[in-house]
């Protein structure tokens, strides 16, 4: 009867549930714990390869042009990542201006940075910002796992 309690029993990345059950003091209590199969490498290959086409699927539906790879904005976007996970910070201003410096990354540019643990939430967040849909050339995309093995994206957006 509850549709928050519905909706998360349905959530399609949900693999695995716990039960327990308990009677205390003449109730009954019942818990259930929800989660989903460990993510390996090769999940957050195609996690990056999926979110480059469903962003440049988004861009087309609205009349944009389609965004282009670029590998230095990849590295870029890999070191920002690995950085926010080791530090358990948030990216800054003076981090990602740091990171354009360093991989020769020129024109305009801008961060943009989600985490949760379901993949799903992550892609419709980004796929319905306006600033993915805005005028820029050039992606570079990291997804990898934080400590608590949620998932966590560094996108660059570039125009040069």
């Amino acid at each position: 009867r509850s549709a928050s309690h519905r909706q998360n029993i349905l959530t399609p990345e949900w693999t695995r549930v716990g039960l327990g059950i308990a009677l205390k003091n003449g109730y009954l209590y019942l818990d259930q714990e929800f989660s989903y199969d460990p993510f390996t490498a090769s999940d957050l290959t195609d996690f990056k390869n999926d979110l480059f086409s469903e962003i440049n699927q988004a861009r087309a539906a609205k009349g944009k042009t389609t965004l282009l790879k670029n590998d230095s904005a990849d590295s870029a976007s890999k070191d920002l990542n690995d950085q926010s996970i080791a530090t358990g910070k948030q990216i800054t201003n003076d981090d990602l201006t740091n990171a354009l410096s360093t991989y020769n990354i020129n024109g305009s540019s801008l961060g943009l940075f989600r985490n949760h643990p379901l993949w799903t939430k992550i892609v419709d967040s980004i796929i319905t910002d306006e600033d993915i849909l805005s005028t820029w050339q050039n992606i570079g995309i990291d997804v990898a796992l934080d400590n608590m093995d949620y998932l966590q994206v560094m996108i660059i957006l570039n125009s040069n």
